[in-house]
Order: structure tokens, then sequence, then C-alpha cells
């Protein structure tokens, strides 16, 4: 748990961090999914390696590698708040064109460890399905392309 915290505390998180607190004070997630900069490619990563702290986190707490009651004394708030801020960026990056079909695919695994753990600490946790929105009208950036599959082919 001490290494989290030093994490937390270190330059990249920090600058993560930022990057998501602006993306959020200025309503920028949705312009994320399409980026039409070099500036906002960079700001689709730093959001997506944010969120996948919060994932890794879940897991470590799921896992019994990190104490589930330590970390939600500690980050609690941020944690579920962070969750619903990015919810809707979530659940648009959940659904995948798969170009072989000729159809959006949603993918409910992407950050469903988070969504547990937010769920599990918050009744105020959103509540992400293949049904809390319908997937886009056309596919429209790196942020539509296939996941890869297990057998080698796109998923």
């Amino acid at each position: 748990m001490l290494r989290i915290f030093e994490i937390e505390q270190g330059e990249h998180y920090s600058g993560i961090h930022r990057t998501f607190s602006f993306v959020k004070q200025e309503g920028l997630f949705d312009r994320l999914h399409s980026p039409s900069s070099t500036e906002f490619r960079r700001m689709r990563s730093d959001v997506q390696q944010y969120l996948n702290h919060y994932e890794l986190i879940a897991i470590g707490i799921q896992e019994g590698v990190f104490s589930d009651a330590l970390y939600k004394r500690w980050m609690r708030g941020p944690f579920v708040r962070d969750w619903n801020t990015a919810a809707d960026f979530i659940q648009r990056e959940r659904w995948r064109w798969d170009a072989r079909t000729g159809r959006w695919i949603y993918h409910a695994a992407l950050f469903e460890n988070y969504q547990a753990v937010a769920k599990q600490w918050s009744d105020e946790a959103v509540s992400l399905n293949e049904s809390y929105s319908p997937p886009p009208a056309a596919p429209g950036g790196p942020g539509d392309e296939a996941y890869p599959a297990s057998d080698g082919g796109t998923a």
C-alpha cells in the first residue's frame, strides 16, 4: 500500500491527474474519442492512464493484494467521484466498431473492476451496461478500433 502512496505522489501520476481534472473542468471527455490534435491525443492517453491506475487498484482490492478497508478510508470519495465523472467517457470507450462484421460490439470488461469496487463502495456510483447508452452513430477515431480477440482475430 505504501508503494501506491509513492506512485500517487509522483510526477507522472500528478501530471495525468492534472490532465484528468482539466478535461473534467473543461468538459472535454467527448473530444477524446476522436482526438483532433496532438494535444487531444496526449490528453486521451493521460485520461486512459489515470483510469487504468484505478482499474489496477480495483483488481488489487478484489484479489486481496490491497486492503479494501484501508484504500476505501483513504480514497473512497475521489475513487467514486472520478468513476462518475468518467462514466460517459468509459461507456463510449466500451463500444468498439468491428469492421469485420460491420457492427458495434459492447465490451463490458473495460474498467469492469473499477466499476465493481465503485458500486460496492457507493450506491451513487454510476452503473454502466450495454443499455446505458446506444452505440455511436458512426465510427470516428482510435477509440473505435476493435480489441484483439484471444484467438488472434478481432473482437
